[in-house]
């Protein structure tokens, strides 16, 4: 059955002295951030993706994902999943209808992101009533908007993820999280053997009904195994105090940024949410206080060639995707094939930043 009494907090067992003890620490504060039961921390990228759908997959099972993803690996998280004979379903997050024909008897959950690198905005609330009607969990990557702008488990997400946890912790530690929103019923119509069968090391007790509305998270934990996670704790906790007002002067910044790019003679288009021009603006809206991020996609006139110039002129902006969150970076959308560009903002003077672009721009 499902528990809805409010969900309480977890602390999944600690073992492995002081560092585990910081990392549950960290767990606990993002779960609370994210309005969850509990979480994991877990490497960022492909490996996250993978350990937040172990629980719920089988040979042969399918996901939905939205092709407007959170993160760039999605492609190689796709090969890690053929290797479990995962099969992936792509869905338009625009388009609500393209999930629901997506579904079938052998699709466990839904994934698709807040705000997604290329810009889009999803409509939470429509597609967790998508997934409640397929009975499967509606997985929502945070990872752009973080808990400062959206809280995706109360527009109705089962399952909250940080594929690239750069912004929640204020640091390229590489460290991700999965978070446990407590209110899936794991023992419901869809079966899920990890958290509904009767196991052995539980004196025969499924995980749902042993650990109730923390099962999932438990789950995962149980899938990593007795391997510690190094990260930088004592960073990553710096990072999450500073959440509100970091997250504050990215969107701030960034929204200056795209206001001076939509206006410049060189850029074909802007894709900003956080500019009421924008076609998701009033998603973000709804879901992200009106904001649209650290992230801009913007394409330049003259294709990749003019696109690769403009990233090797560049003087205070970095031409690399793994850079501090402190530190703004552009890097190519996809293949770049059309001069489509990521700008990642970072907490430099947005003025400083604007005008690396416009000498850039001017040198391609």
């Amino acid at each position: 059955m499902v528990d809805d009494r409010p969900p309480h907090f977890a602390t999944l067992a600690v073992h492995g002295g002081t560092a585990a003890i910081a990392t549950a620490a960290i767990e606990q504060r993002v779960a609370l951030l994210e309005a969850g039961t509990a979480a994991v921390a877990v490497r960022s990228g492909p490996l996250l993706l993978v350990t937040a759908l172990q629980p719920l997959m089988r040979p042969g099972d399918h996901v939905i994902i939205a092709r407007q993803a959170a993160h760039a690996s999605l492609a190689e998280a796709e090969a890690r999943f053929a290797a479990f004979g995962w099969e992936v379903r792509w869905a338009d997050v625009d388009e609500q209808a393209s999930f629901e024909r997506a579904v079938t008897p052998k699709t466990q959950a839904i994934l698709v992101a807040v705000i997604a690198a290329s810009g889009e905005v999803a409509d939470i609330a429509a597609l967790a009533m998508v997934a409640k009607r397929a009975q499967v969990p509606l997985i929502v990557d945070n990872g752009i908007a973080t808990p400062a702008l959206c809280r995706p488990i109360e527009f109705g997400a089962d399952i909250v993820v940080h594929s690239d946890g750069r912004f929640v912790a204020g640091t390229d530690a590489g460290v991700g999280f999965i978070v446990d929103g407590g209110r899936f019923n794991w023992l419901g119509p869809r079966r899920y053997p990890a958290l509904s069968e009767k196991r052995a090391a539980g004196n025969g007790v499924p995980l749902a009904e042993a650990v109730g509305n923390f099962a999932y998270a438990a789950a995962c934990r149980e899938f990593m195994g007795p391997a510690a996670l190094s990260f930088d704790a004592e960073r990553v906790t710096a990072g999450l105090e500073t959440l509100p007002i970091r997250m504050a002067q990215h969107t701030a910044n960034a929204r200056a940024v795209a206001e001076a790019l939509a206006e410049h003679k060189a850029i074909a288009s802007v894709a900003y949410a956080g500019l009421p021009g924008d076609r998701h603006h009033t998603l973000a809206q709804k879901y992200c206080r009106g904001a649209g991020g650290a992230l801009i996609t913007f394409r330049v006139d003259g294709g990749a060639e003019r696109a690769g110039t403009i990233m090797s002129a560049l003087m205070l902006i970095a031409a690399a995707s793994d850079q501090s969150p402190a530190k703004s970076s552009l890097v190519a959308a996809g293949d770049s094939a059309d001069g489509m560009l990521t700008l990642h903002i970072g907490l430099e003077d947005p003025a400083d930043v604007i005008a690396d672009l416009e000498q850039a721009l001017a040198a391609s």
